[in-house]
């Protein structure tokens, strides 16, 4: 089927009130409208509306309307009928649908579909059911937009219509649906200035040190866990298995991206993933680690003593007890090196045996195994995992509060603070870590994403980057 095309230059202004406007073709089809930029933006008054072009008293006139003869001619080219692209006439809400449904991601169909939700919404406060492609137009778009804006923030609202913009893509892509202008190209996406609050290292310490009950010292050491393993995700938290722990590290498959992360194991990580170790079953019967506690009690009563025959009991009585303090003495230097040797061979060892005998089981419990017997990633997760997955993460985000309220913290705590924190102490730290450095820190997928957010190095300098973040934080093991 032919349909007529036509086509003229109009002035488009974002608004009346505007002195200024950006010279457009506006091409008809049918009953169909579109608007193309020439990116030609001139004040209104040096507009001759009668002849479409842009008056002499422009400086730029002669090269501005050069242009607008030029596009002219290169639409006439294509000729004034073209050829309809199939289902052309068909309808833009029931293909998101249909988009949606064929993506992998359980997580971004959950997504889109609450995005989705807000074109239906705006096509209600119209007293539509649906929207036919041919409807489709930088009118209605910018109305579309001018809703979300009085329903979300702008930044929520920009990243609304991209999600839109895509949809339509797509359909072109498909030949679903085809048009001359694409009816998003005059929106403007420029994001709000905002400036993203984070915990200080006085929160994080205030965190660290409050003393809980046993039922929120797991969620302490998962955050903390969170932290130090480079702004872990919650997701891949609740995903963490004892089989991902080894000597070179935490190695493990980003469940949102796939992506392979290696997070260097600093003093700290490991004493909170052996606390977490403790409260495994095999523990409590295992006789290597049984001989290990009597040898490091032996060894700790031996240096009290080699103190206690060095001073008197006047300074040891005025003095708190801490053998870091004595370690130049020669008679409990050597009990130092002792224990600090028997508590990385128990260390290393509990560890290893966690590995061993639990692989397969989750770190910090927050999930059943027999829930996910194998590990998944947002491509092949099945609903009934998200779901359990996302009540895992509503409890954990429960304990953090209880948490925050304990320690007296002001900065509303959830498991992604954990991100941004870990983000602002790379950016504040006396390194200087730049944009490359902080992006493969975090695992994202292009600098873009970090950009926005806020280039390759090895491994050893991310675990510098972790070293040195846990000396700023001076945590207790």
């Amino acid at each position: 089927m032919a349909t007529l095309l036509s086509s003229d230059v109009v002035l488009w202004k974002r608004s009346k009130s505007d002195s200024k406007g950006t010279v457009s073709l506006r091409v008809t089809k049918g009953k169909a409208r579109s608007y193309k930029s020439l990116s030609i933006t001139i004040p209104e008054a040096d507009w001759n509306e009668r002849t479409q072009r842009v008056r002499a008293s422009n400086a730029d006139a002669d090269e501005y309307n050069a242009t607008i003869t030029r596009k002219l001619a290169e639409l006439a080219a294509v000729g004034n009928e073209t050829k309809d692209v199939a289902n052309a006439t068909g309808d833009f809400l029931s293909y998101c649908e249909s988009f949606i449904s064929s993506l992998s991601s359980l997580g971004t169909r959950n997504k889109y579909t609450t995005i989705l939700n807000k074109l239906r919404g705006f096509l209600r406060s119209r007293n539509e059911q649906s929207l036919p492609f041919a409807d489709v137009n930088p009118e209605l778009i910018r109305q579309l937009q001018q809703y979300l804006l009085k329903q979300v923030t702008r930044n929520v609202a920009n990243n609304y219509m991209k999600v839109f913009n895509r949809f339509l893509k797509s359909a072109v892509k498909e030949r679903k649906y085809n048009y001359d202008v694409n009816p998003f190209v005059s929106i403007d996406y420029t994001n709000a200035q905002k400036n993203r609050k984070t915990l200080s290292e006085r929160d994080i310490k205030a965190f660290r040190m409050v003393t809980l009950p046993d039922r929120l010292q797991r969620a302490q050491r998962a955050f903390i866990v969170q932290l130090l393993a480079q702004g872990m995700r919650v997701s891949d938290l609740l995903l963490l298995r004892w089989s991902d722990i080894t000597t070179d590290g935490i190695n493990y498959t980003m469940f949102k991206t796939g992506k392979e992360m290696n997070v260097h194991l600093n003093d700290i990580l490991v004493a909170l993933l052996v606390k977490q170790a403790e409260t495994l079953p095999v523990f409590k019967q295992h006789r290597y680690l049984q001989k290990l506690t009597k040898e490091l009690a032996h060894e700790y009563t031996a240096a009290i003593n080699a103190i206690k025959l060095s001073y008197d009991a006047d300074f040891i009585g005025k003095n708190a007890l801490n053998m870091r303090d004595f370690k130049n003495v020669p008679e409990v230097e050597n009990y130092l090196l002792t224990l600090d040797t028997l508590r990385i061979n128990q260390r290393i060892a509990m560890l290893d045996i966690a590995k061993t005998k639990h692989a397969n089981e989750f770190v910090f419990s927050f999930l059943q195994t027999s829930d996910f017997p194998t590990h998944v990633t947002s491509i092949n997760i099945e609903e009934s995992q998200y779901k359990k997955m996302h009540s895992a993460k509503i409890v954990y985000n429960r304990h953090l509060k209880e948490i925050q309220a304990l320690a007296k913290i002001e900065f509303q705590i959830t498991s992604h603070a954990a991100r941004h924190a870990y983000t602002n102490l790379l950016l504040t730290d006396k390194d200087g870590y730049d944009v490359y450095d902080i992006s493969r820190a975090l695992g994202h997928s292009s600098l873009k994403v970090t950009e926005s957010y806020i280039g390759s190095f090895s491994k050893s300098h991310v675990g510098k980057i972790n070293e040195a973040i846990a000396k700023r934080l001076t945590l207790l093991e």
